[in-house]
């Protein structure tokens, strides 16, 4: 719980210096496509974790702002989405996009997009958990 209130606190500060996009077409522009990668597991039990893995560590509410994760499984399509975003008063600011698709029963494409430079590290984070077994969110510390 510790690495909650830091990890807001520079989502913050992130967002007040640099903004984030608006809509999910403007986070998903080639140029944001940060991480681009094949995984040899469910996209369902990635999905799982990454959801448990980015509420841990990126949700909550800090000042008058609120931090969280918007998803998605569909599972008739075998593809999967997760969102981060801000709430604040000026409305709703989307940074992160970790889209998931099943290639087969054990090979999902892991695609990360990320809006700004500023933030552009936390793929580096995204990789080290998917390259961890079994999947940890320490990773992404």
């Amino acid at each position: 719980m510790e690495r909650q209130p830091r990890a807001l606190l520079v989502t913050l500060l992130f967002t007040i210096v640099s903004g984030c996009a608006s809509t999910p077409a403007e986070l998903r522009a080639p140029e944001n496509l940060v991480l681009d990668t094949e995984v040899d597991l469910n996209y369902q039990r990635i999905h799982r974790k990454l959801s448990e893995c980015y509420n841990e560590i990126y949700a909550g509410t800090q000042l008058t702002t609120r931090t969280g994760i918007q998803e998605q499984i569909y599972s008739d399509l075998g593809e999967s989405e997760l969102i981060q975003y801000l709430d604040s008063a000026f409305g709703r600011d989307l940074y992160m996009a970790t889209d998931l698709k099943k290639l087969g029963p054990e090979l999902t494409s892991v695609k990360v997009y990320i809006y700004n430079s500023a933030r552009r590290p936390w793929s580096n984070n995204v990789a080290e958990f998917l390259k961890s077994r079994p999947l940890d969110c320490a990773a992404m510390d």
